[in-house]
């Protein structure tokens, strides 16, 4: 009896130590190592920056606004390939295409590197087409607008009027001082135009341009400044001054349709 419960302590005993030594075992390193990974340590994101996991969308579901704007903002794979696009979409202003020449070429272009451009060059954005009710592909007429402007009928047609002055009643006080010429030392020229009563956007668009000269090419949205039937005011004021010439104002609704809403010519002396 003696032998038979000495023997089952002996077994007791060698299970025990199996046990205890699986028990020390080291963990699998690749599991650890994920779980660190995953849940403790952040995950390195573009430039080494943490960056966020995506959230889990669902089927058919729309772009969010941060999935939008990031998937604007991704740089096209090859860099050359960009800069060689940026520079034709540059040179597609510079040498006067016409409304429909502009189109073509902006419709070649992906949006992302056309966004990076409108990025580079002013204050429109992805972000400010969402804020404005528009799709992203705004881009492309925005651009066909930015390189050829309107025509001289769109001109009469045009339901607004643009008054010119070197100084803004909001800022300065008193009446208005319209001018229709400038000197090269004024630094700053005052747009006062109107748009239609029935004009709900909270912005225009204004192109600003140098007729057959390479100073100013201003294309960009401004705040709508008071309500509709009144007096909205814009200034621009180049970094370099005003090379002596003839400007261009054209002020446009940010509808997909690009209205004109207003138009001007000015004169600059030396």
């Amino acid at each position: 009896m003696n032998t038979l419960v000495k023997a089952v302590a002996v077994v007791f005993t060698l299970v025990s130590l199996l046990a205890w030594a699986r028990w020390l075992q080291p963990a699998d390193v690749t599991g650890s190592t994920e779980l660190e990974a995953t849940d403790s340590l952040p995950r390195e994101g573009h430039r080494g920056e943490a960056r966020e996991e995506a959230p889990m969308k669902r089927p058919g579901a729309t772009l969010g606004e941060r999935e939008r704007h990031e998937s604007a903002s991704q740089p096209p794979a090859t860099d050359s390939v960009n800069a060689e696009t940026l520079e034709e979409l540059r040179l597609g202003l510079a040498v006067g295409f016409t409304r429909e020449e502009a189109l073509a070429l902006a419709r070649q272009v992906e949006l992302e590197v056309l966004a990076a451009f409108f990025e580079a060059h002013s204050h429109i954005s992805p972000d400010w087409l969402h804020r404005s009710g528009l799709p992203p592909e705004h881009l492309r007429p925005l651009y066909a607008r930015w390189a050829a402007g309107s025509d001289r009928k769109a001109w009469e047609l045009a339901p607004g009027d643009v008054l010119l002055s070197r100084y803004s009643p909001r800022h300065d006080g008193g009446p208005y001082r319209i001018q229709n010429g400038f000197q090269s030392e004024d630094r700053t020229v005052y747009l006062h135009y109107t748009v239609p009563q029935d004009y709900s956007a909270a912005s225009v668009v204004i192109r600003w341009v140098h007729e057959g000269g390479s100073g100013l090419s201003h294309f960009d949205y401004h705040p709508v400044t008071t309500g509709p039937g009144q007096r909205q005011e814009a200034w621009v004021r180049p970094k370099s001054g005003w090379e002596p010439g003839t400007y261009r104002v054209e002020i446009f609704g940010t509808n997909e349709a690009l209205p004109l809403l207003a138009a001007r010519t000015y004169t600059v002396v030396q």
